[in-house]
């Protein structure tokens, strides 16, 4: 069983191990559940995280096993390692892609939604002139109804050479050509 150290004792422990070995690539207990990651960034970053983030009563047991790797890793590991950072930088490079092109598809969609907006409104606009329009088209029938005979009568006397019929002006016999 392990005695752990006061936090601050683990931690220059630590430190001094990363000081010793500033090539290293790989970490041991970068996270707790994981025994071997690749650093990702130095190592002075994950123990302020640590320090700054991390509860007081974990801090020391994550110091203590937070080492660089220092031996040579079986070349199979290696093998696995390189074809995992090449699908790395392919999903990285995936990533930038789908990036940029959800932000163009943000900025669109903001401006269709800015778009459809108005649409709305006009949609609604429209659908009130469309009441209205066939509101007052019914009255102008009901009115020509009521009116017909009279307005025949003053159409007959402003412009007599028509062929109105009191209904159209298209019935049989009426136009010679």
């Amino acid at each position: 069983m392990i005695k752990l150290k006061s936090v601050e004792e683990e931690l220059d422990d630590c430190q001094k191990a990363w000081t010793e070995n500033p090539n290293a690539k790989f970490a041991w207990c970068c996270h707790h559940a994981l025994l071997i990651e690749p650093l990702t960034e130095p190592a002075e970053v994950r123990i302020q995280f640590i320090l700054s983030d991390k509860s007081k009563n974990e801090q020391a047991v994550r110091l203590r096993n937070f080492r660089p790797v220092r031996i040579e890793l079986p070349a199979e590991y290696n093998k696995v390692y390189a074809e995992y950072n090449k699908a790395c930088a392919e999903y990285n490079k995936a990533t930038a892609e789908f990036n940029k092109v959800y932000a163009e598809y943000d900025r669109t969609y903001a401006e269709y939604n800015k778009v459809y907006a108005e649409y709305v409104k006009a949609h609604a606009k429209y659908d009130k002139a469309c009441a209205e329009y066939d509101r007052t088209y019914a009255e102008l029938n009901k009115a020509h109804a009521e009116w017909n005979e009279e307005l025949t009568v003053l159409h007959n006397r402003d412009w007599p050479d028509n062929s109105w019929n009191g209904k159209d002006i298209y019935f049989d016999g009426c136009l010679t050509f």
